[in-house]
């Protein structure tokens, strides 16, 4: 699938799984409130790359297995973990939102 990609593209993939990678790896501790305000806000931009590559129909690269996985693997972090109720559902969201 990825062969017709652009390298910025590529770029694309390669950083979002390593943000995955450390919102699955790196959980923060809840007493510290720097670190849990930078964990929201780093999911929060995840799911919004998310959400923009699913409804933006026009300009929108295919969403391909690679970013699906990632999707997948961050919801399954999100369900265990202490983000934020509406940080959980948007994800989930973008996850439904993908299987269609």
């Amino acid at each position: 699938l990825s062969m017709d990609r652009p390298p910025s593209f590529e770029a694309f993939c390669a950083s979002t799984g390593l943000c995955i990678c450390i919102v699955r790896g790196f959980p923060p501790d809840p007493n510290d409130s720097f670190w849990m305000a930078f964990y929201h806000q780093f999911l929060r931009t995840l799911k919004i790359s998310f959400s923009q590559l699913l409804r933006d129909e026009a300009t929108r690269p295919l969403l391909d297995w690679r970013l699906f996985a990632m999707l997948r693997s961050c919801c399954i972090t999100l369900r265990n973990s202490f983000a934020d109720k509406d940080d959980v559902q948007g994800m989930f969201w973008c996850y439904r939102a993908a299987c269609v």
